[in-house]
């Protein structure tokens, strides 16, 4: 039991301090708005590399390996078409290419304290009731059909 609970903390520790410390230190911290947000979250998290020297056998991995090779093409060609907001959730639609094939994505954030937040959690259900869970189950499920109709223009992505 002290096992699992001293992983976990080191492990919460660990994916903490891989947004806030390091070159891209205040990048994700420091972004205020929803679509500066998106881009930060993508080059921060989504597609964060592992640290070549500490993890040199990650880039036996599949995932790590397409990332180190396509990640600056894929950060050259991020955008962020729209954003939209309710009072305590907000999404970024993103737009990324790798050579002529066109990728779409979204960004799911809660405003937290006064400030928006990437979600942990990616994925709403419009069948839910409230989805949001802020008393306007209509406009979280007009919003969520919004962006599943965006991804859905989007080829399907692997990494």
């Amino acid at each position: 039991m002290k096992i699992v609970v001293l992983v976990s903390l080191l492990a919460t520790g660990v994916l903490m301090g891989s947004c806030t410390s390091g070159s891209g230190s205040g990048q994700l911290n420091s972004a205020k708005d929803v679509a500066s947000l998106s881009k930060a979250y993508f080059r921060e998290v989504r597609w964060r590399l592992p640290e070549r020297d500490t993890k040199d056998y990650a880039y036996l991995l599949d995932r790590p390996n397409f990332l180190r090779r396509h990640r600056d093409e894929m950060l050259q060609t991020l955008e962020v078409v729209e954003t939209a907001e309710t009072d305590n959730v907000a999404v970024g639609f993103v737009r990324y290419s790798i050579g002529a094939t066109i990728y779409r994505d979204a960004v799911w954030m809660r405003r937290i304290d006064g400030q928006w937040q990437p979600a942990w959690n990616q994925y709403f259900s419009e069948y839910e009731d409230d989805p949001f869970g802020d008393g306007k189950p209509d406009n979280a499920k007009a919003l969520i059909k919004r962006v599943s109709e965006w991804e859905k223009q989007s080829p399907k992505s692997w990494w």
